[in-house]
């Protein structure tokens, strides 16, 4: 198999080897991915020069202004089994990933206005999905809880005091919300042709279904509520930060994601600021960060058949 006309495209385990970021720590990439997608260059993991530092630097600012973040006393998770990503190291886990969560605290108003989002998607990429009045309704909502935290109105300043807006829009927080629509909640076809049927937030803090496995799928509150539902069957860790970060494999209603990953305990604003930040800084790369004084990274893809910049996907990576 080839890399041509295969670059940064998620994982398909239709090939024998693999053309995206991840494929580096995995092991897996095609023969010609240097040569296809890097022009040559082995050195295509590391960011434009400087970047790091300020990357590192916000990513502790948003932690700490974080105050819906979930602490030690509000969740408690078990990693149990260590695999790798392939159905041959699936783990049986007898416990939930989530052995406790306060519900209570779910009932915040950044996380309700997140929930009360979800009914506007369908889960199947196959299925048409349209924005109607109740759709916007709940959008804007959504947005102006989370960009009257701390976190949102960090980030905005950070990105307009480095330069990422395009054209240097205002720092005010109806171009922000303007942004933020235009990154996560336009609703695309996710192949060029197709059927209007996704947006970032859909793909990234739900996850959708694609023939028999999962697409995205980054966000652990959706995580612990399909798994305390018994929609989904953990199957074990593939690499962590603790106490921030998770890699791990995990099957939704018998259909299979061979590798996710998310933050844990974080809120809904603080896993969209920095994800907006990586891609507004860095589209279509991976973007370093430090937090609690381990380094990560947040890789980010662009829909490419579509003009501008939409959230094709963005994830947390060890």
């Amino acid at each position: 198999d080839s890399c041509v006309g295969r670059c940064n495209k998620h994982l398909d385990n239709s090939f024998n080897c693999q053309c995206n970021y991840a494929c580096s720590k995995y092991h897996d990439c095609c023969s010609d991915y240097n040569t296809e997608c890097h022009g040559g260059n082995h050195n295509h993991i590391t960011n434009h020069p400087g970047h790091t530092g300020s990357f590192s630097g916000i990513a502790q600012t948003l932690w700490d202004a974080d105050i819906h973040r979930f602490g030690p006393a509000d969740l408690k998770v078990n990693y149990q089994g260590h695999t790798a990503r392939g159905p041959v190291y699936l783990t049986k886990c007898f416990s939930r990933f989530f052995t406790f969560v306060n519900e209570a605290k779910l009932n915040g108003p950044t996380y309700k206005a997140m929930l009360d989002l979800w009914d506007n998607y369908h889960t199947s990429e196959s299925i048409r999905e349209t924005s109607d009045a109740a759709y916007q309704t709940d959008v804007d909502a959504f947005l102006n809880t989370v960009l009257n935290t701390s976190v949102m109105q960090i980030a905005n300043k950070y990105l307009v005091d480095n330069s990422k807006y395009p054209n240097h829009i205002a720092a005010g927080q109806v171009a922000f919300k303007s942004k933020l629509q235009e990154l996560w909640f336009h609703r695309y076809s996710r192949k060029s042709g197709g059927i209007t049927n996704s947006c970032g937030f859909e793909h990234i803090f739900l996850g959708e279904f694609k023939g028999s496995s999962v697409s995205g799928f980054h966000n652990w509150v959706r995580f612990h509520k399909l798994e305390s539902s018994g929609r989904i069957d953990y199957k074990g860790y593939i690499n962590k930060k603790e106490p921030f970060l998770v890699e791990f494999t995990f099957t939704w209603d018998g259909k299979w994601k061979p590798i996710s990953s998310f933050f844990i305990g974080t809120s809904p604003e603080f896993d969209m600021a920095l994800s907006t930040i990586c891609i507004l800084s860095e589209p279509n790369r991976a973007c370093k960060f430090t937090l609690e004084g381990q380094d990560f990274r947040i890789q980010n893809y662009d829909i490419p058949h579509i003009h501008g910049l939409q959230v094709a996907s963005a994830y947390p990576e060890v």
